[in-house]
């Protein structure tokens, strides 16, 4: 098969099969194109190229199954909260609904505030910055209270006797 002239598509294969398996080894077993082609190629310089595609394909799969998966919980937890948690009566044997308890629909809306304010660009903390300057300020009153040093018109007073 040395002179085999291998299709696009077949090292997009063998790029895809790389990717997802780690190894030429496994690639090979999966695609069908010999280990040492493969390893030949990842060293050429479209190589990179075709993992990238492959990446960017595997990470459009993946975020349309987590998509599908997120719908169907968000439909689990509206459910849930509306109809409450099911439970089974044990003499019975007859499902019922149990209201969901205040500490996690609390918990539920918390974590749903938060990534709603992710989704819309939001802050999910409150930060507040202080200059270097009102920092060295704050600093220095600090100092002053707890040395009882006074500033004055001649300067700098020690009010306290620190012996």
């Amino acid at each position: 098969m040395a002179n085999h002239k291998w299709s696009v598509e077949d090292k997009l294969r063998a790029a895809m099969a790389y990717l997802i398996t780690g190894n030429s080894l496994e690639a090979a077993k999966v695609c069908g194109i010999p280990d040492k082609t493969i390893r030949d190629w990842t060293r050429e310089t479209w190589w990179a190229d075709f993992i990238g595609e492959c990446r960017k394909e595997k990470n459009e799969e993946l975020d349309a199954a987590f998509t599908d998966i997120l719908h169907k919980a968000v439909g689990e937890v509206r459910d849930r909260i509306t109809n409450g948690d099911e439970v089974i009566d044990t003499k019975t044997g007859t499902k019922n609904r149990k209201k969901v308890s205040a500490r996690d629909a609390t918990l539920v809306a918390a974590v749903l505030v938060d990534k709603r304010a992710i989704l819309r660009g939001e802050p999910t903390r409150i930060s507040k910055t202080i200059s270097e300057k009102d920092r060295l300020k704050t600093l220095a009153q600090d100092l002053e209270g707890v040395l009882g040093v006074v500033e004055t018109e001649k300067g700098v007073e020690i009010k306290k006797d620190l012996h």
